[in-house]
Formats: C-alpha cells, sequence, structure tokens
C-alpha cells in the first residue's frame, strides 16, 4: 500500500520498485482537500491483505500530526514514512507543492518513534525500507521475540 501527498513521488516508487511489486494500491492525495493520510491509514488498516503501508508525506494540518500518532501507534501493519520539508528550503518546496505545513522535522521523528513508525532518513532508505518489509509481509516469523518494527 503506498499513500503519497505527491503524484510524482508515487509514479517514481512504482518505477523504483517494479520488481518486487509491493503495492496493490496507491493513493495519492495532494493537498488533503477531501482527506488526509490519517484517514486513509484507518481505512487500510481494516484490510487483511496489506502488508506494509508505505507513506510520502509533506506535511500536516493543524491537529492532523496528532490524529496520525494516535492512528499509527495502535496499528499492526508496519508503516514506513519518508518525509520532505526537513530543512527550511524543503518546507518552502513543500508548502508550494500542497501548501502543507511541514512543521518541526525532530517532533516527527520524535513521534514516529513513539509509535512505532519506520522514518526513512534518506528516499534511497525509505525505497529499501518498502521493499524488505513489502517481500517480508507473508513471511512467518520464528524465534522467541516478537519483531520490533
Amino acid at each position: 500500500m503506498l499513500l503519497s501527498q505527491s503524484g510524482a513521488l508515487a509514479v517514481t516508487a512504482l518505477d523504483k520498485l517494479r520488481g518486487c511489486r509491493p503495492f496493490r494500491s496507491v493513493v495519492s492525495f495532494g493537498n488533503k482537500y477531501d482527506v488526509r493520510g490519517s484517514d486513509l491509514l484507518v481505512f487500510f488498516e481494516q484490510d487483511p491483505s496489506v502488508g506494509v503501508i508505505a507513506i510520502y508525506i509533506e506535511g500536516f494540518d493543524q491537529g492532523e500530526g496528532r490524529r496520525f500518532y494516535d492512528i499509527a501507534r495502535g496499528m499492526a501493519t508496519p508503516i514506513v514514512v519518508y518525509k520532505a520539508g526537513r530543512t527550511e528550503a524543503g518546507a518552502r518546496s513543500a508548502a508550494s507543492h500542497t501548501a502543507a505545513i511541514s512543521g518541526s522535522y525532530e517532533v516527527f521523528r520524535a513521534a514516529c518513534q513513539q509509535a512505532g513508525v519506520i522514518l526513512a532518513e534518506t528516499i534511497e532508505e525509505y525505497y529499501d525500507l518498502v521493499r524488505t518489509f513489502s517481500l517480508l509481509a507473508a513471511k512467518r516469523l520464528r524465534g522467541t521475540g516478537s519483531p520490533a518494527w
């Protein structure tokens, strides 16, 4: 499952990850006029065929970051996120693209860590994590411990 605030990044992700075919569905939600990323998390968490949720996010509207955190921390499905707008220049770019308010990246990183969300620091790491989790999604884990996403 790919949820992307950018249609261009969604197309690029499809190309970069074509060898492992990780996405059953792709949703580009752009400026979030009628649907937000957190709404999509709730919807796709209900689908047992979703093995990993990959998210590209540029920013959150007021209160949306907290809702994202509350939903994500209760999910069993692994969530891999790449967040744009981490620098001042990136925040300006995100704002001009989808009018996203990028907020503090350090706060977002801490929230992801507390919620158990896997946050990629680079776009290459994001693709690697999505590829890995999608390939392992159908595998049964063995051992004595539970997975630590």
